[in-house]
């Protein structure tokens, strides 16, 4: 997986993030809107930090355009949803998985719910054979995201050890990554259908929760430090003067 992650390809999803951006911006602006200017009520934030950072995760794993907050009906939004659900069963299925693996294989418990499971699998299986059909024709234009970074990786692998040296300046730095994938084991690197879908399901455990809460709580803190609040908008004033 690894020269699937290098700086150069990663680089090339910026303007898949800046999109979600974008339509988060939107988003607030619309709830400004409805007021008049006049925030009379408290604005739930994680709700919109939330939706930005599951359309980002979308759009970056799967290059599917969603927008959480406009269509929360959209079957991929509703099985994100249900993935971090914190019913008293999930939790359940959670804790067993976790403390007692075995039992959980025993009785086949999983760790998400089995129609999220099916889902994703699916959804995840249907991309895929809509990028191999779309790759066949020579007009196709390759997607930027990490599926399609896989995929490739996964075709690489199949012919030959990808040599992902060309990511570094430094010619010693790109010797080292030589001698690396030199002494590494190339046999058998291609990722199973299982697995992809299983990266693709792991953007969202790792980056969801964590990202979302975050964002919120960094917005809350600049909101009551006002300070803060104005030395960061004449930063990203000033960084914007400098890119004209």
């Amino acid at each position: 997986m690894s020269p699937t992650f290098t700086t150069g390809k990663l680089k090339r999803m910026t303007p898949l993030i800046l999109e979600c951006v974008d339509t988060m911006n939107d988003n607030i602006d619309k709830i400004i809107a409805k007021s008049n200017g006049n925030l009379s009520e408290p604005v739930d934030m994680k709700r919109i930090t939330g939706a930005y950072v599951m359309e980002s995760i979308i759009q970056v794993a799967f290059g599917r355009k969603v927008s959480a907050l406009v269509d929360p009906n959209n079957p991929i939004i509703e099985n994100a949803r249900n993935m971090f659900s914190t019913s008293l069963v999930s939790l359940m299925r959670m804790t067993t998985v976790m403390i007692a693996p075995k039992v959980a294989k025993m009785f086949k418990i999983t760790l998400f719910n089995h129609k999220v499971s099916i889902f994703f699998r699916d959804f995840t299986l249907n991309l895929i054979d809509d990028r191999k059909r779309l790759l066949e024709t020579e007009s196709s234009v390759k997607k930027a995201d990490f599926l399609q970074l896989m995929l490739d990786s996964n075709k690489d692998n199949n012919n030959e050890a990808i040599d992902g040296s060309e990511e570094y300046t430094d010619s010693k730095s790109a010797e080292k990554y030589r001698e690396i994938q030199a002494t590494d084991d190339t046999t058998d690197k291609s990722l199973s259908y299982d697995e992809l879908i299983a990266q693709c399901v792991v953007f969202f455990v790792a980056g969801y929760e964590t990202t979302a809460t975050t964002l919120s709580m960094c917005l809350y803190s600049i909101a009551k430090h006002l300070e803060v609040q104005q030395k960061l908008y004449e930063e990203i004033n000033n960084f914007h003067e400098q890119q004209q």
